[in-house]
Order: C-alpha cells, then structure tokens, then sequence
C-alpha cells in the first residue's frame, strides 16, 4: 500500500518536471492501465508480479492525471488573464524586465564581491594586530600566540 502512494506522488511529481501541461490523453492512459490490471487474475508468481506492476503503473498514471486535471483547472482562469495583461503591456516591459534581471544580478554580485573584500581585510588586519602584539610582547609569548 506503501508502495502504492509512493507511486501515485511519483506521477504527480513527474507532472511537474513536464515542460507543458498535457491533455486529456492521460485519463485515457489511465483508464487502460487499471481495466489491464483487474483483468490480470492472480494464479502464478508471474501472473501477480504482472498484475503487481500494472497496479503500481495505474498508480503512477493517476498521480499524474490528479496533477494535470488539478493544474487545468488552476490555471483555467489565470492564463488568460495573464495573457492578456502581457499583451496589453507589450515591448517596454518584455525588454525591461530580462534589464531589470541583469542589473539586479550585478548589483548582487558586486555587492557580495565588496562585502568579502571588506571581511578578507578585517580578517587580515586583526591577524597583523595580533602577530604583532606578540612579536611585541618578546619570545615567551611566540609559542602561545593562535593564528
């Protein structure tokens, strides 16, 4: 039974690595998968083991046919509205936002770069202190010093 669920979020999880939503070809699928697999009767080790991975495929199946029919009608209204607005929009902000994207990456990378140059030289600075504070100090205090 465990197994069973497992099968059925690893539909639902390779809806998600899909590029595009499918169609309704899946339900068709699935329906096939499950009538194929009550009509394998359990007699033989290899007729059940059969019957075993047509089960666990049907699982699959329906894991990714709930994913799609769920993400459908999500999406139902949102796409177009979204669609809309993207064309209503138009040039300026399809070339301004991929703009925005790299000035906001630059400003993040140049930033991070400032940031670990300052702790580098804080960080080297609190050690020349230190080397010379028991450089200072005399020769008793060379074998005590952590750099």
């Amino acid at each position: 039974m465990r197994l069973n669920i497992l099968c059925f979020v690893a539909g639902a999880w390779w809806l998600q690595q899909q590029p595009a939503l499918p169609d309704a070809g899946w339900a068709w699928a699935f329906a096939a998968v499950g009538l194929a697999a009550t009509a394998v009767r359990s007699g033989s080790a290899a007729q059940r083991l059969a019957c075993e991975a047509l089960v666990k495929a049907a699982c699959v199946a329906l894991g990714f046919s709930w994913a799609a029919w769920c993400a459908q009608q999500r999406l139902a209204d949102a796409l177009p509205a979204a669609l809309h607005w993207l064309t209503s929009v138009g040039k300026p902000l399809l070339i301004g936002l991929p703009l925005l994207a790299l000035l906001l990456a630059l400003t993040g990378y140049f930033a991070t770069l400032w940031a670990w140059r300052l702790y580098v030289r804080c960080a080297w600075q609190s050690r020349r202190r230190r080397r010379l504070r028991a450089r200072a100090s005399g020769p008793n205090h060379i074998r005590n010093r952590q750099d």
